[in-house]
Formats: structure tokens, C-alpha cells, sequence
């Protein structure tokens, strides 16, 4: 600015200004056409995002030249009166930007969830970007017009401490949802399983709740913070496969070999059983009244395990009629006495007592 004074200096006032407007004009000019050549090439060599960034901030980029002209050539005037319309030149310069970089955020957040299903939370950093640019112009414009913001400042943090307790609930779940999004907690489409017992599909997730389809075809609502202080298991993560477990009794006496064969052709002709990784049958225990054996079978999604636990049930039990091996229940064996035995053993008794009762 001192070397740009100086070099004006040699000139009269009306041609300082006139070759400040005239620089100014040109400069700007010049920045809209290479602004408009460029985009294009952009678009089409490095993604949308960088396209969106320049196409937004190129229009505000050529204007801010030319009213920092306007603004310069009012400096030159130097009448007292002209303060005011400096203010005004510098609002538009800031409000410009504002808009800029308010829409260049929104629709790159925007763009990026779009190609992305991973950045569920963009609406919320959209959010975030749009009220913290609008905040730093606000901030710009009260110092351009030489307002004293102490008092504000004073009276915001009053209000925060009163929005604070008001609102504590509303803060909670957007801070829970911050937090579940940066620990990749569960994204829209996973199966998640509630330390309450409630499960199902996630099909929204929003400021401040998630929402929830159950595979009884039931909507529920969960706000953040309770899904950010409670256990939770995602059974989608870190891949959709499930590993199901189903217990299995046989009769004392028959082949191990056989119920092994049985179980495991049963699972390779369900065709909603993976064949990797493979079935496997283990021999667990020997139970009071049967042998207990544990098929483990994995399925390529969670919400597909009732129906398939169910083919298979029905396939090991048809299985398992036609080779004659029993499924046992739990048998008890029951003794009973007659009254005589009930009788003598009651004046036996009967005697000992009174044995003790003489000593």
C-alpha cells in the first residue's frame, strides 16, 4: 500500500482515482474470465468438490477487487462524510464472502455424502460450517462499523449458560451423534443389537436421534446420547456375515460320525447357509439325559436368521427320522413308599425323641 501511494502521489487527485477505478475494473475482469476458463478444466481433471470451491469463491474473488477499488478511490477523497460508504464497501466485501464460503462448505459436505454413504453426519457439519462462517461475519461487520461488541460478548455468555441448562438434553444427543460418527460406531443399512434387547436396521441417523427398523417391521427412535452411553453391538461390522449357533441332542448310543454327516449335509443344502467359511459341528458335552452337539453355521446377513435357524431345524429333524436316531427329553426316576414304611418310620421317631426328652 506505501509503494502503491507513492506511485500515485506523482498525480493529480481525479487521475489517482481514475486509475485506481480503472485498475480495479481490470483486475476483475480479467479474474471472472480466467475464473470461467478455468472451472471447466477443473471439473473434468480433478473432481466436483474442487469445482464447486472454485466456481463459489471466483464471482465473490473479481467483486472484491472492484469495490476494494471503490473502496480505495473513497480513501483518496479522504472527506469525513465518505467514512460511511467505506463501511458499506466493506460490509459487501464480507458479505460476499459469507455467502461464498457458506455455499462452497454446504455443497461440498453435500457432494462428498453423496458419492460416500460413509459421511452419514454431513447434514450436521453443514450445520455446524454454515452458523460458524455466519458467526465470524457478524463478528466482521459489528468491528466495520466500529461497534463495541464487549457488551455481547458479555451478554452471550449469560445466554449460553442459560441455553445450556435449557437445552442440555438437545446438547447431549448432538454431542452423542458427534461422537458416534468419529467412532464409526454404525453407519445407515448396519444391524445393531441395543443392550435393552431391541435390534434392527438403522435407516436414519440424524441431529439428534437414530432411527431404527425392527424386524418386526416396527419404527423406533433412539436418541444419541443413549446410544452413546449404552452398549451396543453392530453385527454388520466389520462385514454383514453372522455366525449362528444351533444346539443339537441326540440319544446316548449313537455314532458321532453319523449326526457329524447328517448336520453337515443339512447345512450344505440350505441355500442360505455360506459354504465359507465352512460349517462345523462340535461335540460339546455329555449331557444329563442326551449328547449335546453345536452346529455353527454362517449366514451373509443377521436379519436372515429366523428363517434360516428354522429351515434348518426342520431339515436336521426330517434328517434325523428317516436314519431312526432319537432326540431324547429329560427323563426323572420317581420312588414311592407305602404307609406302613411312612408309619414305622414315624414311631421311630417317635422313640429317639423320647429316648432324648428322659436324658
Amino acid at each position: 500500500m506505501e509503494q502503491l501511494t507513492e506511485l500515485l502521489a506523482r498525480f493529480t487527485l481525479p487521475t489517482q482515482i481514475l486509475i485506481v477505478l480503472i485498475g480495479s475494473v481490470t483486475t476483475a475482469k480479467v479474474i471472472e474470465l480466467t475464473g470461467r476458463w478455468v472451472a471447466p478444466a477443473v471439473e473434468s481433471t480433478t473432481g466436483s468438490i474442487h469445482h464447486i470451491i472454485l466456481r463459489e469463491i471466483y464471482v465473490p474473488l473479481y467483486l472484491s477487487v472492484f469495490l476494494y477499488g471503490l473502496f480505495l478511490s473513497l480513501e483518496l477523497i479522504g472527506a469525513p462524510i465518505l467514512s460511511f460508504f467505506e463501511a458499506i464497501v466493506l460490509s459487501a466485501i464480507i458479505v460476499l464472502w459469507t455467502r461464498a464460503g457458506i455455499q462452497a462448505g454446504s455443497k461440498s459436505l453435500k457432494e462428498i455424502k453423496e458419492h460416500d454413504n460413509h459421511y452419514e453426519f454431513a447434514p450436521v457439519f453443514k450445520n455446524l460450517w454454515s452458523a460458524a462462517v455466519a458467526i465470524v461475519a457478524g463478528i466482521a461487520l459489528l468491528l466495520v462499523w466500529n461497534i463495541d461488541i464487549t457488551p455481547l460478548l458479555a451478554s452471550a455468555g449469560v445466554f449460553g449458560i442459560i441455553l445450556g441448562f435449557a437445552a442440555q438434553d438437545a446438547i447431549a444427543n448432538f454431542v452423542g451423534g458427534i461422537a458416534l460418527y468419529f467412532d464409526d460406531t454404525y453407519k445407515i443399512g448396519d444391524f445393531i443389537v441395543l443392550e435393552s434387547g431391541e435390534k434392527g436396521s438403522v435407516t436414519n441417523i440424524g441431529i439428534r436421534s437414530t432411527t431404527v427398523l425392527t424386524p418386526d417391521r416396527v419404527m423406533i427412535t433412539i436418541p444419541n446420547s443413549v446410544l452413546n452411553s449404552a452398549q451396543l453391538r453392530n453385527e454388520s461390522a466389520p462385514q454383514r456375515q453372522k455366525r449362528i449357533r444351533i444346539p443339537i441332542e441326540v440319544a446316548y448310543g449313537t455314532s458321532t460320525k453319523i449326526v457329524e454327516e447328517i448336520l453337515l449335509s443339512v447345512a450344505a443344502d440350505s441355500n442360505g447357509v455360506l459354504s465359507s467359511p465352512r460349517p462345523t459341528v462340535l461335540f460339546q458335552e455329555f449331557g444329563e439325559s442326551a449328547l449335546r452337539y453345536e452346529l455353527q453355521i454362517f449366514i451373509s446377513h443377521p436379519l436372515r436368521e429366523p428363517r434360516i435357524v428354522d429351515e434348518v431345524n426342520r431339515a436336521i429333524q426330517r434328517r434325523f427320522t428317516e436314519e431312526g436316531i432319537e432326540i431324547p427329553f429329560p427323563q426323572r426316576e420317581i420312588s414311592l413308599r407305602s404307609d406302613d414304611d411312612d408309619t414305622s418310620a414315624g414311631d421311630e421317631r417317635q422313640h429317639l425323641y423320647s429316648e432324648f426328652e428322659s436324658k
